[in-house]
């Protein structure tokens, strides 16, 4: 039997074969553990199930009940958050010096992949740099060029991330704030 007050870390496992490491107790339920799983992926806890060696775990058992150890996986399956082919807005965020910058980066659907985003926000933001030195991020987490969006569990009205290698991030501002001066 678990000490009810000693945490364990498990893992939450993707279809992707992403795992994301949660600090638990023995006590918590799996509800609990999806309201986390919402907070680092963005999915809501109804569209999520989770499962163990192919068995359904019930929101209101808890980590003790199933005798997860510390390390041990657990497998998360998401129903879809999008209709496949519905197309929704999606948001660049860009620190730049004089604050944050948000910029409405077009209609996308899940199908489209990071690298396909990448080359729509060039366009939309008109920044002199190519894409390789682009990085892109969605809840503090770096995004992949081979991924589709569905991968990062992306929804309607999503802020992307836009950073620039450290070389470039200077000429990116200094571009930024010549067109937008030209524009005017």
């Amino acid at each position: 039997m678990m000490s009810y007050s000693k945490k364990v870390i498990i893992f939450v496992e993707t279809r992707e074969h992403h795992k994301y490491p949660i600090e638990v107790l023995p006590s918590e339920t799996f509800l609990r553990v999806k309201q986390r799983i919402e907070h680092l992926t963005g999915v809501q806890v109804e569209k999520q199930t989770l499962s163990l060696n192919g068995l359904e775990l019930r929101d209101d058992y808890n980590i003790e009940f199933y005798e997860l150890k510390n390390g041990m996986s657990v497998n998360l399956s998401v129903d879809p958050i999008h209709w496949p082919g519905e197309k929704y807005p999606i948001f660049s965020k860009m620190s730049t010096p004089t604050g944050t910058s948000y910029k409405l980066i077009g209609e996308v659907d899940d199908t489209i992949t990071v690298a396909e985003l990448k080359l729509m926000i060039h366009a939309v933001l008109d920044v002199p740099n190519d894409v390789e030195r682009m990085k892109l991020y969605y809840r503090s987490r770096e995004m992949r060029d081979v991924f589709n969006l569905s991968t990062y569990y992306i929804t309607n009205n999503s802020f992307v991330e836009v950073e620039f290698s450290t070389d470039d991030q200077q000429d990116v501002y200094d571009e930024m704030e010549h067109s937008s001066i030209d524009s005017s």
